[in-house]
């Protein structure tokens, strides 16, 4: 008896439950999302504004929504309102809320389009089977003035192509003659060319030194780009070079 059952015992076979790992639907498409709004890894970045330099624009286009909704409610609602009352010492011109609100409304205007010629973020894309090497220009959203996922211009790298900087403009010269050597140490606006609109430009603010982390390579990007695609990683590790010569040169003076 005692044999049959562990023959029997032998027979049978230990399940034991499994589970299968998923993830939720809201998961993977919160993930989904996340990735196709982060910026790629095949793209180098040549100028990237802070998180901490949108306050400026945010208060002003903020304030010209407050204005031009004043001047539109003064035109519309209160100067009928008071005109309607007959009193002549209450008497109100109507073409006052009429200039309030064409002025309120170009202002608005201005900073609406703002936004969309600052640029965010400036990548270079080098060539692939599919497509040729190209620049990508990135400016604002204007909800939540908050930096653009999707390029607003692409600018591929043609034989004809002419330089992204205009080296006519007045912006172009001073960067050109005081800070060839050091890009990082200028502070002000650079107009760059939209292939598209030539006018008004697109613009790289430059406010912080950590808005360029290789000031080299952008200027030659910004004044020759075919240069700039043939040299490729090499002007990369040319630059690392002359980083780390620096470097090194700065330590041994402070040892001095």
């Amino acid at each position: 008896m005692l044999r049959a059952l562990g023959s029997r015992l032998l027979r049978c076979q230990l399940t034991f439950p499994t589970f299968h790992t998923s993830s939720p639907a809201s998961v993977l498409s919160t993930c989904r999302s996340v990735s196709s709004s982060s910026p790629r890894n095949d793209e180098e970045p040549l100028f990237e504004r802070g998180n901490e330099q949108f306050a400026l624009i945010r208060t002003g286009l903020g304030f010209s929504s407050f204005h031009t909704a004043y001047w539109i409610w003064y035109t519309t609602d209160f100067v009928p309102a008071v005109n309607a009352a007959n009193i002549p010492e209450l008497y109100v011109d109507p073409m006052l809320g009429v200039t309030g609100t064409i002025f309120a409304t170009g202002l608005q205007l201005i900073f609406f389009a703002w936004p969309k010629r600052l640029v965010s973020r400036l990548t270079f894309r080098p060539a692939t089977e599919e497509q040729p090497a190209q620049f990508r220009i990135y400016t604002h959203t204007l909800l939540g003035v908050l930096p653009a996922t999707k390029p607003a211009a692409i600018v591929p790298v043609a034989s004809s192509m002419a330089s992204l900087l205009n080296p006519s403009s007045p912006e172009a010269k001073e960067v050109l003659a005081d800070y060839a050597d050091q890009l990082s140490s200028y502070r002000g606006y650079l107009p760059i060319r939209h292939p598209k609109i030539s006018w008004p430009p697109l613009m790289l603010d430059f406010r912080d030194s950590s808005n360029i982390p290789h000031p080299d390579r952008l200027l030659q990007a910004l004044l020759n780009p075919k240069h700039f695609v043939a040299m490729g990683d090499e002007g990369r590790r040319q630059e690392s070079r002359l980083k780390t010569v620096t470097k090194l040169r700065q330590k041994h003076q402070r040892r001095r």
